[in-house]
């Protein structure tokens, strides 16, 4: 009889998540740790005045034993200390369950470790701090007043992120990646976003494509919202056929109009019906909120010589709080540069390589940049960079990065400072 009930009761806990009303199932959503920077550490209240206090996890837990929620009046006996209680039922802690709390699409729940965190504000629904232990007040001032994030847990602290007890409490940093991907000569840059988003700009030659897959393999890159071709140059979309091909991707951005080549042909091709023209002035939808991508320039309508493809190029700003990006293919000075203002900025991808006719002094002296990525291939036929241009970016004090010298390129950054790094 003791054993029929022991096996009953593992029995209800492994169904109840099954039979509970309004839990949506699938892949977890992102970790709380990279999706919110800070979390305000009260009851959560909705519009309509309805308290959500009731969906708090967490309390004493044995392992096995019983475990609580926001009272000792709701509690279950769960396997472990990583549940969440509700209506005396347990949630595994692991992410995979979402809770609807009040039959919209906003204030889901989901049980991280042992608490239930809104999805939709990040308010959490503890009493204590798991990290610190502090037990919150309501009334205290600059004290417990924020619950910072570290690594999936909260950690009491004011707004200045100081925190009790001497814990080590992290804030957590929404990070933006800037990847300069070796591909000799030609071009190939990779962003991603705080939010996940990422944006494939050129791919350099054909032949390349292993290289770039590898890369983003390596960088655990599984999805790209963009591909964005500056020109129709070959040493720019060589490989993103391949890429459209045999890589998720939801977009091909470029131009528009056409280009007599085999890798131009082989281009449009790959990218079908995902294919969008951009235009000047227009924001690509990439971040969320915290990036803005913009068009600076771009030429639509010019015939398919292969003399003006240059003066074509797509030209993006992308800003990330207070660090301003430029990327610009192979734009120059007299046919390019000198028909919009990038205005001030720290990273600037160097136009075409780093020849002469390109990163002129009137662009630089706009957009006084601290940082210069140079992608050029090594002992390449044309001099790149040239000598030109490496002297006007020393006499601004530019620090430059160059993937003959230094191979890949990665630049982090919190939308304040940046940090860079390189593979040689």
């Amino acid at each position: 009889m003791k054993k029929f009930l022991v096996l009953f009761v593992v029995f209800l806990i492994l169904i109840t998540p099954l039979v509970a009303p309004k839990i949506f199932r699938g892949k977890p959503i992102k970790s709380i740790t990279e999706t919110y920077e800070r979390w305000f550490f009260s009851d959560y209240v909705d519009t309509n005045n309805v308290s959500y206090n009731n969906i708090s996890g967490g309390g004493p837990c044995n392992q096995p034993g019983p475990c609580y929620g926001n009272d000792r009046g709701d509690s279950a006996f769960c396997p472990t200390k990583n549940y969440c209680v509700l209506n005396g039922i347990c949630y595994p802690g692991d992410g995979s369950i979402i809770l609807d709390l009040d039959g919209t699409d906003k204030h889901e729940a989901i049980c991280i470790g042992k608490g239930w965190w809104d999805c939709d504000t990040g308010l959490p629904g503890m009493e204590v701090c798991e990290l610190c232990g502090h037990n919150w007040t309501k009334g205290e001032t600059d004290v417990g007043e924020y619950l910072w994030n570290y690594n999936g847990y909260g950690c009491c602290g004011d707004d200045e992120g100081e925190v009790f007890n001497g814990t080590d409490c992290i804030k957590e940093e929404r990070l933006m990646y800037i990847y300069e991907i070796d591909v000799g000569q030609g071009d190939s840059f990779l962003l991603k976003a705080p939010n996940g988003d990422t944006m494939l700009i050129d791919s350099g030659k054909n032949g390349n494509e292993f290289n770039i897959l590898n890369f983003m393999n390596t960088h655990n890159i599984t999805h790209l919202n963009y591909t964005l071709a500056s020109h129709y140059h070959e040493d720019h979309i060589g490989s993103l056929d391949y890429v459209l091909s045999y890589f998720p991707v939801d977009k091909a951005l470029d131009r528009g109009g056409g280009y007599t080549t085999t890798a131009y042909t082989n281009y449009v091709t790959a990218a079908g019906d995902r294919r969008q023209t951009l235009y000047l002035g227009n924001e690509i939808n990439f971040g969320g909120d915290e990036v803005n991508v913009e068009v600076v320039h771009v030429v639509n309508s010019f015939s398919s010589s292969s003399g003006q493809e240059n003066k074509k190029s797509i030209v993006i700003r992308a800003d990330y709080n207070e660090i301003g990006l430029l990327f610009g293919g192979d734009c120059e000075t007299t046919t390019c540069e000198y028909t919009f203002n990038p205005g001030d900025l720290e990273i600037y991808k160097v136009h075409h390589h780093g020849s002469s006719d390109s990163s002129g002094t009137n662009i630089l002296n706009q957009m006084t940049p601290e940082v210069a990525l140079i992608p050029v291939g090594l002992g390449n036929p044309y001099g790149h960079p040239h000598p030109e241009t490496l002297s006007r970016l020393a006499s601004k004090g530019v620090e430059v990065y160059r993937t003959d010298l230094d191979g890949d390129i990665t630049i982090t950054t919190n939308g304040e400072t940046y940090e860079i790094t390189t593979e040689y």
